[in-house]
């Protein structure tokens, strides 16, 4: 292995059916590249190593730190598989972590986090098919989340529609039904 390699990354384009579990310092540099330049890594292999991530914190096998910090790149995240997948896990730790201390944490992470994604992704119903498959999901976690400002336009859109019949764009609907 030549000397320069700062991560390695198993399990190359999710094709086994297994967890990885790598080292801290791999989990580190993994991150670090994410941040710096998430394309580098295919959106199965973005996919992959969310799905691992969680799924080992859940096993504590995992510091949670690190699944919070792989999920720190997410605002830059514009394909669909690797955002779906970590909303979903992020859903299941919301139900887990309800009525705890940590839920306000995590709150916090998820409406911070939201925030740059919503404003990063919009409201408008344009750009690429990539683009308009996953709006809908941020729209919808960042009001599940409660997310104060896409609260507010979501009920604006609704509002809108029920007042001055102005139409709803499809893939915006189930974001705007949260308050029927």
């Amino acid at each position: 292995m030549k000397e320069n390699v700062k991560w390695i990354k198993l399990n190359a384009g999710q094709k086994g059916y297994y967890r990885v579990l790598y080292d801290n310092n791999n989990w580190d540099q993994l991150i670090i590249q994410l941040r710096t330049n998430h394309t580098v890594f295919t959106p199965n292999d973005r996919m992959g190593l969310i799905s691992d991530a969680f799924a080992l914190c859940h096993g504590n096998l995992l510091d949670c730190s690190v699944t919070m910090n792989l999920t720190s790149y997410l605002p830059k995240e514009i394909n669909w598989g690797p955002m779906v997948v970590a909303l979903k896990h992020f859903e299941k730790w919301r139900k887990i972590l309800k009525y705890t201390e940590c839920y306000l944490l995590l709150t916090e992470y998820m409406k911070t986090m939201l925030t740059k994604s919503v404003s990063f992704i919009g409201w408008l119903d344009n750009g690429t098919d990539e683009t308009r498959l996953i709006r809908p999901q941020i729209l919808l976690a960042s009001v599940l989340w409660e997310q104060p400002e896409s609260i507010n336009k979501a009920k604006m859109i609704l509002e809108s529609h029920l007042f001055n019949a102005s139409v709803i764009s499809p893939n915006l609907r189930e974001v705007t039904s949260f308050f029927y």
